[in-house]
């Protein structure tokens, strides 16, 4: 007789499921014992992500130097792409600013490779 596989993750089966018929695939990575699930960004969003950061870098003091210019907008970058696309922990949009640096920059890659930036992904097919 065939054991029953434990489920072994913080959130519940019908919550993924929910996640996956809302959004297609969904992602998860593990990262300081902590499970983040999230999804890739769509086009909509990236062109909305991009005229925000945009918009935002021009709130940036004139006088601020270009590389603490590029830190302001980098951190921006990547604490909106985690609130829009992390489903889980339900909390980590509120709690962007409390998450150690290198779990938000480590979100952010794992987002936007999913999100097909990633070049490596890609195969040439030769026709």
């Amino acid at each position: 007789m065939a054991e029953k596989e434990e489920w072994k993750y913080p959130f519940t089966k019908e919550m993924l499921k929910a996640w996956k018929e809302a959004h297609g695939s969904v992602h998860c990575v593990q990262i300081s014992n902590v499970y983040y699930v999230y999804r890739a960004l769509t086009v909509g969003e990236s062109k909305k992500m991009n005229m925000d950061l945009l918009k935002f870098s021009r709130t940036i003091p004139t006088e601020t130097d270009e590389d603490e210019r590029f830190l302001h907008v980098r951190n921006y970058e990547m604490a909106v792409s985690v609130k829009c696309c992390v489903l889980w922990p339900e909390d980590a949009k509120d709690e962007i600013d409390k998450l150690p640096a290198g779990v938000l920059e480590q979100l952010n890659a794992a987002i936007y490779k999913a999100s097909g930036y990633d070049d490596s992904e890609a195969e040439l097919i030769e026709l």
